[in-house]
């Protein structure tokens, strides 16, 4: 029987944080381009982690709420970009990065997201990249999405 989402996501906070910690060093010791590629790792691990209830920020852009109200596709575009939360993991000590600490950031910044369609998602990706980014907010500003409310979160 597969277990519920929130014991996979505490499972794999366990997990991602003991993989943190060991490559830590590995990472402190890289180069640019092999810092690029760990923080790729961790932001892939961070990619698959499971969504738990309360993670959608309850805002969509008007574009896709249009889109899905017409049976269109629309994606989830998760607020902090995976590499800048990996960077974000390994500037933390390890005794701050408990399973607990892991499973806080993942709930409320790394695992938030918004709904938006694909054609805006890809706009986003020249905001969200390490360099350029500075917050969510700014990012959907930059590349022109409007973000609104809508009762219910669109699929």
């Amino acid at each position: 029987m597969r277990k519920p989402p929130k014991q996979r996501l505490i499972e794999r906070c366990e997990t991602l944080s003991a993989v943190r910690k060991s490559l830590k060093v590995v990472y402190g010791a890289a180069g640019g381009h092999q810092r690029d590629f760990i923080e790729t790792i961790i932001g892939a691990a961070i990619w698959y982690m499971p969504q738990a209830d309360g993670m959608w920020s309850g805002l969509a852009s008007a574009a896709a709420v249009e889109a899905a109200e017409c049976g269109n596709k629309v994606v989830r575009d998760h607020h902090y970009p995976r590499k800048i939360a990996a960077r974000e993991l390994f500037e933390l000590s390890d005794e701050l990065l408990t399973c607990e600490e892991l499973l806080v950031r993942y709930q409320h910044r790394y695992g938030v997201f918004s709904v938006v369609t694909s054609e805006e998602n890809r706009r986003l990706m020249k905001f969200q990249k390490a360099g350029v980014f500075t917050s969510p907010e700014a990012s959907y500003e930059a590349a022109g999405i409007k973000l609104v409310k809508p009762a219910k979160l669109p699929k």
